[in-house]
């Protein structure tokens, strides 16, 4: 692993950090709420989504540990990306009112386009990534890897154009089906 890879990822690791908190006490508030939340599948599946990116792509990452130089676009980009992971969380979340009741789909409905758009950006940023690390620097698996993440996106994209149930449902679960295919085929190994 190199020193420029270590200080590069540590930048990243700190905005993943601070998106996976942030949704950890969301889910502790609307815990907390208890009978005042109608719950919903669809958003809980979006939020279990999100937080699967903050995985994905701390474990993608890795791939890149022996690039030996980082120029500051490179560094940008890769910010941009985790960027988009930490802004998809934070509209996933929703603000949990101090008195009356949330309804989670209503939410969905209103804020789907806002954390699905940006769920659509990271992970076309990421196959990017891919695409430019594996054929600059060789790095292994980066064509399966953009690949599985363009079907991602695809998947997304439908959710982020059609809002009926079942289509938001079959594109919640699809694109947690695509995020396990892309951590248990697409990268297995940290190696």
């Amino acid at each position: 692993m190199t020193a420029a890879f270590q200080h590069m990822v540590t930048l990243l690791s700190f905005v993943l950090a601070l998106g996976v908190s942030h949704e950890l006490f969301t889910v502790v508030e609307l815990v907390r709420a208890g009978d005042r939340v109608k719950w919903s599948w669809v958003h809980g599946i979006w939020m279990f989504n999100c937080f699967i990116a903050v995985a994905t792509w701390w474990i993608g990452i890795y791939d890149f540990h022996n690039i030996a130089e980082w120029p500051v676009g490179s560094i940008l980009y890769n910010f941009a990306a985790v960027l988009g992971v930490f802004l998809a969380i934070a509209f996933v979340c929703p603000r949990i009112p101090a008195e009356g009741d949330l309804d989670l789909w209503e939410f969905h409905l209103a804020h789907c386009r806002q954390y699905i758009g940006f769920t659509v950006a990271n992970v076309l940023i990421g196959a990017g990534d891919a695409l430019y690390y594996g054929y600059a620097y060789g790095v292994a698996r980066q064509g399966l890897q953009t690949v599985i993440m363009v079907a991602l996106a695809l998947v997304a994209g439908i959710g982020l154009l059609h809002v009926g149930w079942r289509i938001q449902l079959w594109a919640a679960l699809g694109v947690t089906a695509i995020f396990f295919v892309f951590l248990f085929v697409g990268d297995p190994v940290l190696a």
